[in-house]
């Protein structure tokens, strides 16, 4: 098809079609009609947030601004094979682009709606779309149809309807009718139904069936419905299922960009403002635990940028964070209704958790609005239940809590169940600590009880602090769940609202945990929850190393004496090299070193902003050499207490953890998975330092076997003790592009300089873990493997 501009400014297309006898027939379709363009422009322009805001100042945010592109996987199609796992996902637009028809699949708040608003907004304003030149958008809000079913009950379900539907939507704007059909003899029309979970069973299959006929009638044009899961059954899965999309969540990239555009779109006039609120919402919204699956969705998404938009910053604990969420989410969106919905919704997630499930049926949650909407009418049993199905039908969909899929309502994500049960349980009991006395235990409800404990702790922390205080003051046996949940529900109170008694008695109970003979998990676990509430043990303690012969890996070898940290360098010291402007100073830095910096414009190691890999009492990973290096260096300078900080070379290193008794492993010469963390036991991350006390030396020096790899001074190849590496740019770009049999291949040149990584890893089993095992890196390796310990020697 081919088109060419008319004199009036209307464009001709040229299709040769078999219906016509296999003749070039030439097709005129007008000018958009300005009454068509300005209905978009009312209806799609800008971001729909009223119902998000709470008390504050009103906010406008334009869409063309603020969208991101949602993904999916694309469509298995009749005929194919199972989708290749290593496809990535793909634009939804460009899928529209590419597909004659479309069935797209969102729970509430995925952006559906937002999606084809976008979609619609740039065809009709001249907004380039890919495989869409040209196509004229058709948009129909399908929950605004009762009026037409209304006024055609029995219709049927045919080609003729659609288009009666069509002319019923758009009937009062000037032109559009006699457009829409010109482009659909163009083949250019583009119909995109929104909401066909917003109608009943019985109009959705007329709506499916119906503009399924229409597009057998008019071949060559396109066709999209939009959904939740249960709009999408029977009807349109029959006719459409084999073009099914299902709106992925977002990825941080997504995440992060949305952020950056929706503060420039509110801050237009100050892009300096809107950068620094961007970048803090962020980087609050990496370091904070109880955020991640808020940012599944666009709908949470945006009620989080407006909490932070309010109060510049995000609450400092989960329950305050959660408590402001929903009820900014439920503000407007139910006006004077509120406190109803809340009470709701609160019974029905204590309900469900009581019954141990994370869904009900209908007639459940009927039931449960039974209690809160009482029939205060005195009407029939009937139409007091066609009442409460009414409320309920309002309140589902508007929420942005509640989800349905298979017959089921649940909440968006357990943690709200979670949060929303903890709430009923603390607003209806009259004792605080005997109302949550027999869930202790019970791992169905820990998040409860954490989320029960931070949400009193918001206007009552005195009663909080002696929740926890009742627990930890008692007695505990393993595996120890009474006093590890008792100790992380602490993280929810905020730190200023801590008891310092309390607090210390946690930290104690966990130290005991720690020592105790229980599983590598549960010492993890206590380790973990130790690093978040302030690790009270010295986390930059030295051991001394003797001088003399020792019989290493390479042979006798002769050692000065040194010392080395008792401990991995830990992300809470790493953080006070970041605070001190370490990778700004360059005098910390060797030559090579600041070429790495230059190239990079690093400003933190690469994992920094992942909690995963952030515990404050684990060790720092995502460092270079480099970074390594520069650390060291920092030390010696700002400390100035006689040492020279550095890395220690491969010999001291395996000095210490084999001894001059020539272990096998740091603790001896027997293999012992649950010693150390490694591959065996199956923590899959980083450990704090020091937990795993009976994998230290006899000296007391941890994590030698396991936990990272560890930076040393010297040269792999040649062996040497080397001071500085050289940074090569394109060995860089090998690592930050995957290409790993490229990259491998630059380890195996003997004349390449590489450092030598000792001491195993999580990632690794115990072959490993020995303490003769040699491996390498290149100096510019940043992952969550290797990490580094310092040595330090008297300054001459």
């Amino acid at each position: 098809m081919e088109s060419e501009k008319g004199k009036d400014g209307t464009k001709i297309f040229k299709m040769f079609g078999a219906e016509d006898g296999g003749r070039n027939v030439s097709v005129t379709i007008p000018e958009i009609p300005e009454g068509y363009r300005l209905w978009i422009r009312n209806h799609c322009s800008c971001m729909d947030i009223e119902k998000l805001c709470e008390k504050g100042e009103a906010i406008q945010v334009r869409l063309p601004e603020i969208f991101i592109p949602l993904y999916a996987e694309k469509p298995v199609k009749k005929g194919e094979s199972n989708r290749d796992l290593r496809e990535k996902p793909v634009d939804i637009e460009e899928l529209i682009g590419k597909n004659e028809y479309l069935l797209i699949e969102g729970h509430p708040g995925s952006g559906k709606t937002t999606l084809l608003k976008h979609l619609a907004y740039n065809l009709t304003h001249s907004i380039r779309v890919k495989g869409l030149d040209d196509f004229l958008p058709v948009l129909i809000f399908l929950r605004d149809t009762k009026y037409f079913f209304e006024q055609n009950e029995g219709i049927k379900p045919d080609a003729e309807t659609a288009e009666k539907m069509v002319s019923h939507y758009f009937g009062s704007i000037e032109n559009i009718l006699e457009t829409i059909k010109a482009f659909c003899q163009a083949k250019k029309a583009l119909f995109l139904l929104d909401g066909l979970d917003e109608i009943s069973p019985g109009q959705r299959e007329i709506v499916v069936n119906s503009f399924a006929d229409f597009r057998i009638k008019y071949m060559g044009n396109k066709l999209v419905f939009s959904g939740r899961p249960h709009g999408l059954e029977e009807a349109a899965i029959h006719k459409f299922g084999d073009r099914h999309i299902k709106i992925l969540s977002l990825n941080m990239e997504q995440v992060n960009s949305f952020i950056k555009k929706w503060f420039s779109s509110v801050y237009s006039g100050d892009s300096g403002i809107g950068t620094k609120s961007a970048d803090g919402m962020i980087h609050e919204m990496q370091d904070n635990p109880g955020i991640d699956f808020l940012k599944d969705n666009p709908l949470m998404l945006t009620a989080i940028c407006i909490l932070y938009h309010d109060g510049k910053e995000l609450p400092g604990q989960r329950a305050e964070l959660y408590k402001r969420f929903i009820d900014n989410l439920l503000y407007k969106r139910f006006k004077n209704n509120s406190e109803k919905v809340h009470s709701f919704l609160n019974t029905l997630a204590f309900e469900m958790h009581s019954k141990g499930k994370k869904g009900a049926d209908e007639i459940s949650c009927i039931n449960t609005m039974e209690k809160i909407y009482k029939n205060i009418n005195t009407a029939s049993d009937e139409e007091y239940r066609i009442y409460l199905k009414e409320q309920f039908y309002d309140i589902e969909p508007k929420c942005g809590l509640l989800k349905r899929e298979h017959g089921q309502y649940s909440f968006w994500h357990l943690t709200f169940q979670e949060f929303l049960a903890a709430r009923f349980v603390a607003d209806t009991s009259k004792n605080h600590i005997q109302g949550i006395r027999s869930y202790w235990g019970n791992d169905w409800y820990k998040e409860v009880i954490e989320l029960y404990v931070g949400y009193l702790s918001i206007n009552s922390k005195g009663v909080a602090n002696e929740i926890v205080e009742d627990v930890v003051k008692g007695k505990d046996k393993t595996p120890f769940k009474r006093w590890l949940l008792a100790s992380k529900s602490m993280i929810d109170i905020h730190k200023e609202r801590r008891y310092e008694e309390v607090l210390d008695k946690a930290k104690g109970r966990l130290l005991e945990i720690i020592d105790a003979d229980v599983g590598p998990g549960i010492r993890v676990e206590a380790g973990e929850i130790l690093g978040w509430l302030g690790d009270t043990r010295n986390m930059k303690e030295f051991i001394p190393v003797a001088d003399g012969e020792y019989t290493l890996s390479q042979g006798t070898v002769a050692i000065k004496a040194f010392e080395i940290g008792k401990y991995l360098v830990t992300n809470s010291w790493f953080e006070e090299f970041i605070k001190a402007g370490g990778y700004k100073n360059k005098d910390y830095w060797s030559e090579e070193g600041k070429k790495w910096l230059e190239y990079t414009k690093a400003e933190q190691p690469a994992l920094w902003n992942d909690r995963k890999w952030k515990c404050p009492n684990a060790p720092v990973v995502g460092v270079t050499w480099y970074e390594a290096y520069a650390f060291t260096r920092w030390l010696t300078h700002t400390l100035n207490d006689g040492y020279e900080y550095r890395l220690p070379d491969e010999n001291e290193w395996e000095a210490a953890a084999s001894g001059h008794e020539k272990r096998k492993y740091s603790w001896g010469n027997k293999w012992d998975k649950n010693r150390c963390n490694n591959y065996e036991i199956k923590i899959g991350k980083t450990s704090p330092v020091g937990i795993f006390k009976s994998g230290n030396t006899p000296n007391g020096i941890s994590d030698l076997s396991g936990n990272v790899w560890e930076w040393t001074l010297s040269d792999y190849h040649s062996r040497k003790i080397l001071h500085d590496y050289r940074f090569d740019e394109d060995v860089n770009k090998l690592f930050d592009s995957g290409d790993v049999d490229k990259y491998v291949s630059k380890l195996q040149e003997r004349e390449r300089e590489i450092p030598v990584v000792r001491g195993g890893s999580w990632g690794v089993e115990g072959y490993s873990c020995r303490c003769a095992y040699r491996d390498l890196d290149v100096p510019v390796y940043r992952d969550y493997f290797i990490g580094f310990r310092c040595a330090r020697t008297l300054k001459l």
